[in-house]
């Protein structure tokens, strides 16, 4: 079994504008910034060989890009 989402890549920029501001929340458990991302979709637990089903499914989507603010 392998945990799957869909999740879109943060920019750099944003990833150090939030790794400075998440520094000083004390308690809390972060991230590393290069692995930082949006998550739209949380697929959970699947069995490893429909993970490759999934992947190919979605890398057949071609959407025009969008811009988050």
């Amino acid at each position: 079994m392998i945990r799957l989402f869909v999740g879109v890549p943060v920019p750099l920029d944003v990833r150090q504008r939030l790794q400075v501001l998440v520094a000083g929340l004390q308690g809390a458990h972060w991230i590393s910034p290069e692995n930082m991302h949006l998550t739209l979709r949380f697929t959970g637990d699947v069995e490893e060989h429909r993970g490759d089903d999934i992947n190919d499914a979605l890398a057949a989507i071609h959407e025009p890009s969008f811009e988050v603010t």
